[in-house]
Parts: structure tokens; sequence; C-alpha cells
């Protein structure tokens, strides 16, 4: 049986899903000699046309991780074995787990860590970057350091302006990931102004996963692109 989905991708970790399978049933077929058929006994096998319609949904629990529930319904094209003709068909619910395990590597050369900050090769920094959890916009303890070294860093070198501009991965659809992006710049100006800047002096933009700093395939989790960048003019 070989089944193909088509997923209805949205702004959520919900996703719905409709199927279809076709394929070929084995039926076996026994009757006893005391069931009286009204067309003898049947002995024996056959294969015929099968098929299979699939509803369902899946929610991400994780990273890699997705659980599952799902309507089956499977029927086959008449069979006969001897004088005995019958079909065959079936009703299934399904539930169950899904763990991607990632294959893809990123390309060199290596790209900086979650966690850590690009800075720019001056006496103050100009350009940091903060990382995200997947599917998150709180601050981690890491990025709270970094946004910490910005703010002293625009205060030190005075600028009236910080540019912050947010990003996703590609592991959600496209309309979710532009908001998503942009809760991130709009978390970490909230940090900025609790430490004492200007909030008419910070700008926020998202780009959602269209700016990656790693570039992959449509639906990789992939941390590197799940930042805001963080810019003194």
């Amino acid at each position: 049986m070989a089944n193909v989905l088509y997923e209805f991708e949205n702004d959520s970790r919900f996703t719905p899903y409709l199927g279809a399978g076709l394929g070929a049933g084995w039926m076996f077929v026994d009757t006893p000699n005391t069931i009286s058929t009204g067309i003898g006994v049947a002995d024996g096998n056959d294969v015929g046309f099968a098929y299979q319609g699939i509803a369902g949904a899946k929610v991400d629990v994780t990273e890699a991780l997705a659980a599952f529930v799902d309507y089956r319904y499977l029927g086959t094209s008449d069979i006969q074995v001897n004088e005995f003709k019958t079909s065959y068909s079936t009703h299934n619910v399904t539930a169950g787990l899904i763990y991607a395990f990632s294959a893809y590597d990123p390309p060199p050369p290596p790209v900086p860590q979650p966690g850590t900050a690009e800075v720019a090769p001056a006496a103050s920094a100009r350009s940091f970057m903060v990382f995200f959890d997947w599917n998150s916009a709180a601050i981690t303890p890491e990025a709270t350091a970094i946004i910490q070294d910005a703010a002293q860093s625009s205060m030190t070198l005075g600028v009236s302006r910080i540019e912050l501009t947010g990003h996703a991965d590609r592991s959600g659809a496209p309309g979710y990931n532009q908001a998503l992006s942009l809760r991130r710049a709009e978390a970490v100006k909230a940090q900025l102004v609790s430490l004492g800047l200007n909030a008419a002096e910070i700008v926020t933009v998202g780009k959602g996963e269209s700016a990656p700093l790693v570039p992959t395939p449509d639906g990789v989790r992939e941390p590197q692109n799940r930042r805001v960048e963080i810019v003194l003019p």
C-alpha cells in the first residue's frame, strides 16, 4: 500500500492532513465443512485491488517530536476463491508519535554558536546576535547577558538609534514565522528599555524565514536561524 498525505500548513503547531492510498490486498478464505455457504466449501486465497482514505492531524511537541491521531478507511475490490466471492473493508483510528532524526549538517564555514555575540573589531561593539529556543520568543539567560552588553555599548557610544531585526527558521508556516520573528525583536526591545534605553530610539523589524544565517531546506529546525540581530549604526 502506497500512501500520499497532504498537510494543511497554518500559523500554529497543529497541522491537519488528508491522504489516500492504493495498493494490493491479499485475502485468505477458509470456510469449514460444517458451514453451508450454498455454493460449497471455499479454501484458498486471492489478491485484489486495495484502497485507503486517511484524515488526521498532528501537533508538534518539541523540535523533533510530534503526536498524531488519524482515521483510516481500508477497502478492497471483490476477490474470488473457488465459487466464493467477497470483499473486505475496515475502519481504524490510530494514534502515535513521530520522531524526526535530522540528517542535515550546516555547511562550512562555522557560524556563531547560540548565546554568543557578533562583535565588531572596535573599542565598543556595534553588532550583537541573540538566539532563541524553537518556537519561542522568551529571552534566555545567555541572551540576557548579550542584551546587557549591547545596552552598555549603546550608552558608551552615545548612539541615537538601535536596529533590531528578528528572524525564524523554516520549520513553520511563513506567516507564523513572520509574526514570531517580530515578537522576538519586540522581546529584545523590552529588555533594552528595561535597562534604561529610550524606546523611541529602538526600531524593530521581523523578516520571518526570508534571511537565514544558515540556508536550509523548508521544514528544517535550525538553531542559528532563530535569532535577533542588534545593530548600533
